[in-house]
């Protein structure tokens, strides 16, 4: 990069280009489920598909899933791509794809909740 040597030119610039590798970053990253190739809900902003923390109208999580759960079924999906910030989460709906993800692909699937360590941590177990 080549400064000019007048400061606030320079600080334009770097904010400028910042900027504009930020956005090409989050671009890429919502644009995860399209290149899979899998049904998806468009995220509103930057915080993927949920609420924003500075609207005012505040929404539970359950009333976020009811909402992503008929929209993806009044399009005739049987399963939705959608994105916590940038980290794309899958929502299988139909039954068949549900169990076969629990019975046969249950594996592929690791990050499942937390890890407890039962014989360091006994009580942790119970969470």
């Amino acid at each position: 990069m080549v400064f000019t040597g007048v400061l606030l030119v320079d600080l334009l610039c770097i904010f400028t280009s910042v900027l504009t590798i930020g956005y090409a970053y989050l671009k890429w990253k919502h644009e995860y489920w399209k290149r899979k190739n899998v049904p998806y809900i468009e995220p509103p902003s930057f915080f993927g598909n949920f609420q924003s923390p500075f609207d005012k109208e505040r929404r539970d999580i359950i009333t976020v899933f009811v909402d992503i759960y008929q929209t993806a079924k009044a399009n005739g999906w049987r399963h939705v791509g959608i994105y916590g910030l940038t980290s794309p989460l899958y929502v299988p709906l139909d039954l068949e794809i549900i169990k076969h993800i629990m019975t046969k692909d249950f594996d592929h699937f690791v990050s499942r909740g937390i890890y407890v360590n039962e014989k360091d941590d006994p009580l942790g177990k119970s969470v």
